[in-house]
This record gives structure tokens, C-alpha cells and sequence, in this order.
């Protein structure tokens, strides 16, 4: 569905991404692991289109998307839940859900998609006309997913969901993109939530210094001694 081919990326003449190579499947639950400053989120924005690379190509469903506009990608239905949820503070609960079905194709689907969105996050639809910036970070969180899947997305990227979170809420966070995921939606997580990632996605890659320093599925990487070192302590 995603295909990344040997990307790089720069912010004016510092090089951030080099020669960076991802690809997800239809329905795959997919994550990109890595600390702080690794690059992760300037390869989502890359994806996204409000980044440019400098070279390689990116895919999806076979059509090259550099140089598209974002909002031209977002039609396309791959859609970002950005970090640190980004929703509008002033504005309610369902009006943060209808910025979401901004877009034509998906407008003309709000009623449903808007049922779905309750259905999946019940207090949401008890506090539809709260301010946003009123709520929990929990439920922020919440509402900053919605958004996103009100686009009707076939692919929702993920960048660091569970920040800020306690680990009970970051736990049911990454539990409803495992169900969303189940329910046909391929799935890019970026996360510092290392085990909890790789115990709920299928496949991994792990960006260190604008780099792909591994790859492979879950199970390979929860056995690998770096990782296992590195990442989580053992």
C-alpha cells in the first residue's frame, strides 16, 4: 500500500532522513521505533507532504505522492493523527470531529463516520459540545484519533500517540489501534512505547540518527539482543 524508496530529507542544509526505505501492506500493523531526534516524525511528515524530500520516491497504491499538496494525500485516505494531538482548544468536542470530514469525500460521509467515532469512544459522544481543550489528555487523545478517522483514512499514521499519558491510558490508546486495525485500517504507529508496540504490530523498523538501523517482524525484534539492550532494559 506504502512504499518509502531510499528517501532523504533536509531542513535547509541539515540532512535529518538518509537514504531512509519503509513499505506497509493493506491491513498491516506496522511501527517505527526509535529515540528522540531519530527522525520519526520528519518521516511522517515526509509521507504526509508538508515535508519535501531532497531525493527518492514515495507510493501509495502505486501513485507517487512527492509533490502532492497534503490535503491532495489526505483525499487519497492517508491521514496523520499528529504529535501532541493538535486539536482546537476552542473549539467543542464536535466541532473537532467535524474539521476532520473537512474534505468533500469525506463530508458526504459525516453521519456515519461520526457514529462510528462515537461508537469506538462513547465519551466523546457524551461530551460533544464541551470545549476540547477542557478534556482530559486522555480524551483529547481520544478526539485527536476521531478526527483522523473521521477522514475515512485507508491508512492512519500515528505520531506518538501515548505522550503525556499515564501508562493505564497509553495501554487502552494502543489497544484501540490494535481493534481499528482488526476493523481493516492499516496502521504506520510511531512510538517510544517499544514493547507495547512490537507486542501489538507485525512488523518493525527501527530509525537511529536518520537511519534504518533494523527491521523486521515483531517477534524477530522483541528477540533481538540489541533491542533488547537498547530499548527495553533487559
Amino acid at each position: 500500500m506504502l512504499q518509502v524508496d531510499s528517501i532523504n530529507v533536509l531542513y535547509g542544509r541539515l540532512q535529518v532522513l538518509w537514504n531512509v526505505s519503509c513499505d506497509v501492506s493493506a491491513h498491516q500493523f506496522v511501527t517505527i521505533l526509535g529515540p528522540n531526534g531519530a527522525g520519526k516524525t520528519t518521516l511522517l511528515k515526509t509521507i504526509s507532504g508538508l515535508l519535501k524530500p531532497a531525493s527518492g520516491s514515495i507510493t501509495f497504491e502505486g501513485e507517487e505522492l512527492s509533490g502532492l499538496a497534503p490535503y491532495k494525500i489526505c483525499e487519497k485516505g492517508l491521514v496523520q493523527v499528529p504529535e501532541g494531538r493538535k486539536i482546537f482548544a476552542g473549539m467543542t468536542v464536535k466541532e473537532n470531529l467535524e474539521m476532520g470530514a473537512y474534505l468533500p469525500s469525506s463530508r458526504k460521509h459525516f453521519a456515519e463516520s461520526l457514529a462510528k467515532v462515537y461508537s469506538l469512544f462513547p465519551i466523546l459522544k457524551e461530551r460533544q459540545n464541551q470545549l476540547a481543550g477542557t478534556l482530559s489528555g486522555g480524551q483529547q487523545q481520544q478526539l485527536a484519533i476521531g478526527r483522523g478517522l473521521m477522514q475515512r483514512p485507508k491508512l492512519l499514521m500515528l505520531d506518538e500517540p501515548t505522550l503525556g499519558l499515564s501508562p493505564k491510558l497509553a495501554a487502552e490508546a494502543l489497544h484501540t489501534l490494535k481493534v481499528l486495525n482488526e476493523t481493516g485500517i492499516t496502521i504506520l504507529l510511531v512510538s517510544q512505547e517499544v514493547l507495547q508496540s512490537l507486542q501489538i504490530a507485525e512488523y518493525a523498523y527501527v530509525l537511529e540518527n536518520g537511519k534504518i538501523a533494523l527491521s523486521g517482524t515483531s517477534a524477530e525484534l522483541l528477540e533481538n539482543t540489541d533491542i533488547k539492550k537498547s530499548y527495553l532494559g533487559l
